[in-house]
């Protein structure tokens, strides 16, 4: 009989030393198997993603450019002399029209969101408790100066009866 309390009491033991809770088995599974947590994430915690379109600016660009001259063929003038003309050509202009369009891409992590909000509930349970306790000191701390307060005049009467 005492054989078989001692391997039951061997066996409890062994139990309770080699359970594992089922947060150590999650990590231990998660770690070997990357890929399922970030497939799990993604189907539990899509990103969603928000276009903005931007303004779209056109700037215009007039650029001018001067003339060249040009050397004409050889002449001769009235007198006789031989000369070479040149004729300036017209100004150039050159338009150039840019047109720039930036738009914005907002991904938001809604695995953070939640995870914030839920931290949000959290702290805003404990302020509540907080404010609770506060009053409740408060009232506490009242009573007591009211009682020092008491017992202050009560002691000034008695010694002044005396």
């Amino acid at each position: 009989m005492k054989t078989i309390k001692y391997i039951l009491s061997i066996l409890i033991l062994i139990a309770i030393v080699s359970c594992s809770s089922k947060r150590d088995i999650t990590h231990q599974y998660l770690k070997e198997n990357p890929l399922f947590l970030a497939e799990q994430c993604a189907i539990n915690f899509p990103t969603t993603i928000k276009y903005v379109e931007g303004e779209t600016k056109t700037d215009t660009i007039v650029k001018t450019l001067p003339g060249v001259e040009i050397p004409c063929p050889e002449t001769v003038d009235e007198s006789g002399n031989k000369y070479t003309p040149k004729v300036k050509c017209p100004d150039e202009k050159i338009i150039e029209t840019i047109i720039t369009r930036v738009d914005t891409v907002y991904v938001e992590n809604t695995a953070n969101i939640l995870r914030l909000k839920q931290e949000n509930i959290e702290l805003s349970e404990k302020a509540k408790s907080l404010e609770a306790e506060n009053k409740s000191l408060k009232s506490k701390q009242t009573w007591m100066y009211l009682i020092i307060g008491l017992l202050t005049v009560a002691i000034i009467g008695v010694y002044k009866i005396n």
